[in-house]
């Protein structure tokens, strides 16, 4: 019989396949998470220049108005509102040059001493933990943008290897990988290592949605499949929710990531618990381990007498992900 009819015999659609769905919803419900979360840990706050600590330094005018002194506070700026005090600052006319840490200079001055952070809505960011506003924002989207280029890059690699050693063996690869790059990115010493964390973070993430699509509907007949997208939607359409309610509890981006990425780690538990599809292993030619998967379907579907009653032909084509583009 084929694979359609072998399916039905197992139970069709039952308490196997609730059970499978709900062990893949998991990490189609944390996916949002790590898509999402880069608008809260990436978030620039309102920032002005940091001014010395200097009570006899001069007189300051931050291009909003009256002359302020250092130990004045400009306002609140963004790096795009008009004004200097966000990004820049420079000496008011008439100041004594030998008494301006900016010297005779009536041009504006990057900020120097650096910025400080309006931390009212978030205690630190990747922003504020490496000054990127001004004249290095550009790097805060190009780690957005890598992070981008790794789910790019993760579809092919994660499609080839899902095709190559089965579905459940790049899901646990992509799962390992994901809580590896996701733990490592929370405590990077640097900008750039984030960045590279957050690159393969991506290419994780592509792996996961590949594989637990794949495993959720080879195991479902043709009737229900569409259970599958729906369900997952649902659970993606939750876990987008749930990020909202974390990031305004942990307003911290070094908790907040390790928070989004902590589930993985109950994933890797639930994998062992997840059986290859027998689809794939019809594609592959292994017949008997499809058989084996199959039986243990029917019998947790109260199907007790499939292993002695049906078996399944193997089919013997062996294409990958490349066949499409040849």
């Amino acid at each position: 019989m084929n694979f359609e009819e072998a399916l039905s015999a197992a139970g069709g659609f039952s308490r196997f396949q609730l059970w499978l769905t709900v062990l893949l919803l998991v990490p189609r419900l944390v996916l949002p998470w790590h898509l999402m979360v880069n608008n809260f840990i990436s978030a620039t706050p309102h920032h002005r220049c940091r001014l010395p600590d200097s009570p006899t330094a001069a007189p300051l005018d931050n291009g909003s108005g009256p002359a302020e002194t250092w130990g004045g506070q400009p306002p609140w700026r963004d790096d795009d509102e008009e004004g200097l005090s966000a990004c820049s600052l420079r000496e008011a006319a008439g100041t004594n040059a030998s008494e301006s840490p900016l010297r005779n200079s009536s041009e504006a001055v990057p900020c120097p001493s650096g910025w400080e952070y309006d931390r009212r809505q978030f205690t630190e960011t990747v922003v504020t933990q490496w000054d990127l506003v001004c004249e290095h924002k550009a790097l805060n989207h190009l780690s957005l943008t890598l992070f981008m280029a790794g789910v790019m890059l993760g579809s092919l690699v994660f499609g080839y290897l899902s095709d190559r050693y089965g579905r459940r063996n790049a899901l646990l690869g992509s799962y390992v990988l994901n809580a590896v790059t996701g733990t490592a990115a929370a405590w990077a010493p640097s900008f750039s290592s984030f960045t590279a964390m957050r690159f393969l973070l991506g290419v994780s993430l592509s792996g996961i949605i590949v594989n637990t699509l794949s495993l959720s509907v080879e195991w479902l007949d043709q009737g229900h499949r569409t259970f599958a997208g729906t369900s997952g939607g649902f659970a993606w359409s939750t876990g987008n929710m749930a990020l909202g309610l974390l990031a305004y509890l942990l307003r911290g981006w070094q908790q907040l990531q390790l928070v989004v990425t902590s589930p993985i780690y109950f994933c890797i538990l639930t994998w062992w618990f997840i059986p290859e599809s027998p689809r794939w292993l019809l594609v592959r030619g292994r017949a008997r381990e499809a058989h084996r998967n199959l039986s243990l379907c029917a019998r947790i579907n109260g199907r007790t007498k499939f292993g002695s009653e049906v078996t399944v032909e193997a089919r013997g084509w062996h294409g990958s992900i490349f066949f499409v583009v040849k």
